[in-house]
């Protein structure tokens, strides 16, 4: 009996030890897509607060009050929206998007706060590809195979027409024809 009580009371207390989390959906947000900051491991919630980047008054994006419309801030991203599980959803994603967004939660028990990066990747620009530093690379080894390459041929050319001129080495050979 008491393994079960201690159970019990381990199960609900992880989740206060642990504190907030945020999760992105989707993981990899892309620009023109949307993303969900899913806040989890909290219930109760008054009010919550989210911000870009430090959680300051000038940051606020919106404060939420349960029962109440949301107040926009300063940092308002146009079209957002807060649910009441603290929840922000952003759609329209722009690249300039991207940092550290805090939450701030008034619950029944107490505040807490949580950060999430979000990352928004952009196909068009976002192609990985070669660096700078292999594109020359790769630019000077053609080059150089291309310039050894001639350099072969006109060798090889100028050979061959030196050798049309000269009059043969061993003229002894050669019979000579009077006419």
């Amino acid at each position: 009996m008491f393994c079960i009580a201690l159970i019990v009371i381990l199960n609900l207390w992880a989740p206060l030890t642990n504190g907030i989390k945020i999760h992105l959906e989707p993981g990899n947000p892309m620009v023109n897509g949307s993303v969900y900051m899913i806040v989890t491991d909290v219930t109760n919630i008054r009010s919550f607060n989210w911000y870009r980047g430090e959680a300051m008054a000038s940051n606020q994006i919106l404060n939420y009050i349960t029962n109440l419309p949301p107040v926009h801030g300063d940092k308002y991203i146009n079209n957002s929206v807060a649910f009441a599980n603290g929840t922000l959803f952003i759609p329209n994603l722009q690249k300039d998007y991207a940092g550290i967004y805090t939450v701030q939660i008034q619950t029944i028990s107490g505040s807490e706060q949580a950060n999430v990066t979000l990352t928004v990747s952009d196909p068009a620009t976002d192609q990985g590809g070669l660096s700078a530093g292999a594109i020359i690379g790769i630019v000077f080894s053609v080059l150089a195979v291309v310039l050894s390459v001639a350099g072969a041929v006109f060798y090889v050319l100028k050979k061959k027409k030196s050798n049309r001129n000269e009059p043969p080495q061993n003229l002894d050979a050669y019979e000579t024809v009077k006419a």
